[in-house]
C-alpha cells in the first residue's frame, strides 16, 4: 500500500514513517515537505492514500485538498492528521471531501495506531468502491449490447434497462425508469407477475423461468420469456432478470 505523507516538518515525516512501516509490512510511505512537492509527486507516481498536515507554507492542508478535488482522478483516500484542532478546519476538510480528520498529540503509541487503523480501513473502503465501480462498469458494457432485455428492479419500479428491453415494449429508456413494472403486464397475467416479483424481491426462491403478457407502449401485448432471480442493487434487496419474445406474433389489446 502506497502513502504519500504531507507535512512540513523533516523530523515528524521520518518519525511517522519508521513508525508506519514498522506498524504494518503492507506500507510503504514516502514522503513529501510541502503540498506543493506533494502534488509533483503525484504527477509522476502512483499512490494509494494521502495523509497531511493542516498548516504548511505556501499551500496549506486545505488548499492542496481542494486542489486534488478538482481533478476527477484524485479521489484517492485523503487524512488530514495536523495539531491544529479548529472545529472550522475540520468541518472544511470533510466538506471538501477529506475521508478522515485526525488530530497530532497526546500518547505518541496511541496517536499512531488510530492512524494505522484509519489508513486500513479508508484504503479496504477506497479498494471496494473501485472494485464495485469497475464489475458495474463491465456489467453495463455486457448488457448494454446484450441481444435479450435485462433489467434490475426495486421497490416495483425499474431502476436499469438495457437497450434490447426498450425495443421489446416500445419504450425510450427514460419512460421506464422509475416506472412501476406492472404496467408493462397485461391485466390478465398481474397477479402471476406480482406474486413472483414480490417473493425475489424480498430475497426468497431460487431463480424462476416463466411466460406472460407484456404490454407495450401502443397497447399492443407480446409473449414475454423471463428469467428472474433474486439480488441486490445499491445495498438493498432487488430483481434482476432477462426476457425475451418466444415468437415475434402480436396481438391487439381487446
Amino acid at each position: 500500500m502506497k502513502i504519500l505523507l504531507v507535512d512540513d516538518e523533516p523530523d515528524f515525516l521520518e518519525q511517522t514513517k519508521l513508525f508506519l512501516e514498522r506498524e504494518d509490512e503492507r506500507f510503504n510511505v514516502s514522503s513529501a515537505i510541502s503540498a506543493v512537492e506533494a502534488l509533483d509527486m503525484l504527477k509522476k507516481g502512483n499512490y494509494d492514500i494521502i495523509i497531511s498536515d493542516y498548516q504548511m507554507p505556501k499551500m496549506d492542508g486545505i488548499d492542496f485538498l481542494e486542489t486534488l478535488r478538482k481533478e476527477k482522478s484524485r479521489d484517492l483516500p485523503f487524512i488530514l492528521f495536523t495539531g491544529k484542532g479548529r472545529e472550522e478546519v475540520a468541518m472544511k476538510a470533510l466538506n471538501l471531501g477529506a475521508d478522515r480528520y485526525l488530530q497530532k498529540g497526546g500518547d505518541v503509541k496511541s496517536q499512531y495506531g488510530v492512524l494505522t487503523q484509519a489508513i486500513i480501513q479508508e484504503a479496504e473502503h477506497w479498494f471496494t468502491k473501485k472494485r464495485l465501480s469497475s464489475s458495474e462498469k463491465k456489467y453495463k458494457d455486457l448488457t448494454e449490447k446484450a441481444l435479450v432485455g435485462v433489467y434490475i428492479m426495486q421497490n416495483d419500479v425499474f431502476k436499469y434497462v438495457n437497450p434490447k428491453f426498450c425495443d421489446i415494449f416500445e419504450y425510450e429508456r427514460e419512460e421506464l425508469i422509475d416506472k412501476e413494472y406492472l404496467e408493462l403486464v397485461a391485466q390478465e397475467d398481474r397477479e402471476l407477475v406480482k406474486n413472483g416479483v414480490s417473493k425475489r424481491e424480498r430475497g426468497k426462491g431460487e431463480k424462476t423461468q416463466y411466460k406472460f403478457k407484456g404490454l407495450k407502449s401502443t397497447g399492443e401485448t407480446v409473449t414475454i420469456q423471463v428469467l428472474s432471480v433474486p439480488s441486490e442493487y445499491n445495498g438493498k434487496p432487488s430483481v434482476q432478470g432477462t426476457l425475451i419474445k418466444p415468437c415475434e406474433s402480436s396481438e391487439k389489446m381487446a
